[in-house]
């Protein structure tokens, strides 16, 4: 069993309800360590003083703010932990609102919470009491010495909790990219494109998405670790800017034919292929390399560099994209 990542309790009215908390994500990355490109060994950074060559102890490190230019006030982990005493073992419900209610840009990260000692039976109640009242307990939390602002909701079987940013965090977006421009849209273009959307309608089903990045990423660290060369995929063909402006009409009703075609360009999720599934990083390690000979004759045969080249198409040109009208 996973360790809790924070334990305390969750302050409901006059009832406590002691609770463990656990990173409700498993990420899945691939973690590439910085190796030295001659002798394949790892390269590890030290701490130095500025303008100064010696290396100082981790003991010898606190945190220090700017106040002014190479003016610095000083807190060690203690005084930081001290600050926090007062909210750091206590979820406190402030409120509870309808999740509607709350904009999913302020979403961040997601936590599964579960009872502590004795904890079963008021876990029990506020799980039940949340479902029934179908709304979530706004909340705050500090942990690893930040204060988080918190939803407290019911899921299936167990309380989770869910970090938001503050209301100051969110950028504006009139102040962080161009603004769009004043455009009027035809009845029968949006008749259509709300067509278009009804095509592509349908349910949402998590499991039905891969991440096929890390999928081809595993399948070649299993290929170089037998000690084959890299196939690289071509582009997908693009076609080339003309220089014309987009013609909204035509390139929705091309949409919709090719939806009703059967002709849609981005393949099921579900049908992805998941070229990780091959076999695992670790397998192609210890395997040995054995059995490979056929599936390396269909990768390519041009070279470069080493790495091998498969063409999916003819590669016609590339376009920072067209403009609509």
């Amino acid at each position: 069993m996973a360790r809790p990542l924070w334990s305390g309790a969750i302050a409901f009215g006059i009832v406590t309800i002691p609770v463990q908390l656990f990173s409700a994500v498993r990420e899945h990355d691939i973690h590439f360590h910085q190796i030295s490109r001659t002798d394949r060994r790892r390269i590890h950074y030290r701490k130095f003083v500025e303008g100064g060559d010696a290396e100082v102890a981790a003991d010898d490190i606190v945190k220090g703010y700017e106040v002014r230019k190479g003016h610095y006030v000083t807190f060690d982990d203690d005084e930081l932990k001290r600050i926090a005493a007062r909210r750091s073992k206590v979820i406190d419900i402030e409120s509870f609102v309808h999740l509607a209610e709350i904009d999913p840009r302020y979403y961040d990260q997601l936590y599964y919470l579960f009872p502590g000692d004795h904890g079963d039976k008021p876990y029990r109640l506020l799980h039940e009491a949340l479902q029934r009242a179908d709304q979530v307990g706004v909340a705050r939390l500090v942990m690893h010495s930040k204060e988080h602002l918190v939803v407290v909701r019911a899921f299936a079987d167990v309380l989770g909790i869910q970090t938001l940013r503050f209301a100051d965090e969110i950028g504006d977006p009139r102040k962080i990219g161009p603004v769009v421009g004043k455009v009027q849209v035809a009845a029968k273009e949006l008749a259509l494109a709300s067509q278009l959307i009804d095509s592509m309608s349908g349910k949402f089903t998590p499991a039905a998405y891969k991440d096929e990045y890390l999928g081809r990423v595993k399948a070649a660290i299993a290929r170089k670790a037998k000690g084959q060369t890299l196939a690289i995929e071509e582009d997908d063909a693009v076609e080339e800017d003309d220089g014309k402006v987009l013609d909204l009409m035509a390139a929705l009703d091309r949409s919709l034919k090719a939806r009703s075609g059967g002709k849609a360009g981005r393949k099921a999720p579900g049908r992805a292929r998941a070229e990780g599934d091959e076999e695992s990083p670790d397998a192609a390690v210890s395997s040995g390399g054995k059995g490979q000979a056929g599936k390396n004759a269909k990768m390519g045969t041009a070279t470069r560099g080493g790495v091998h080249h498969a063409a999916r198409g003819q590669v016609r040109g590339r376009s920072p994209g067209k403009r609509a009208s």
